[in-house]
């Protein structure tokens, strides 16, 4: 079981860090210039509602295809072990919606880093106010979420 659970995060880990370590020593210009973003703010507000909901299958759905190419939805489940903690787990509201947009780099597809701002409500605790920093990619005409990082206070990396 720990080995699967290392496997899942070693998988993860080259999915999402190479291409953005790549991306680091590409020379194209960044630009925060961002297609159909309407798409992406009702992208930004699904995706949080179905992590509050605890919707695996949307969120496995709404994942970048490079991590679906990668990873089947068992192991995707498996590695969030959600059939363990689904019974103690409260009903959770989430609100997101796109606070600004940090950069984008095109590679293999459009990459944009950017800050949710995200309202979050438990029955079992006060309301609270997160504002991460995400990155989606735009592949296929559709806007998939590929990264969660902590919450900066609404800025942008390298502020």
């Amino acid at each position: 079981m720990r080995y699967t659970f290392r496997l899942l995060i070693g998988v993860l880990v080259v999915v999402l860090l190479a291409p953005i370590l790549s991306g680091c020593a590409d020379t194209r210009p960044l630009t925060a210039n961002v297609p159909n973003e309407g798409r992406l703010r009702e992208r930004i507000s699904e995706f949080h509602n179905a992590l509050g909901n605890d919707d695996v299958a949307a969120w496995y759905a709404m994942t970048s295809p490079a991590i679906r190419e990668k990873m089947t939805f068992e192991q995707f489940k498996k590695g969030l072990r959600r059939d363990e903690n689904n019974a103690s787990r409260s009903r959770t509201t989430m609100q997101a919606e796109l606070s600004r947009v940090c950069r984008c780099s095109e590679m293999r597809f459009l990459r944009c880093v950017l800050v949710a701002d995200i309202s979050i409500a438990r029955p079992d605790r006060e309301p609270s106010k997160e504002r991460p920093i995400e990155t989606w990619e735009l592949a296929g005409g559709e806007w998939y979420w590929a990264y969660m990082g902590p919450d900066m206070g609404g800025r942008c990396p390298g502020e």
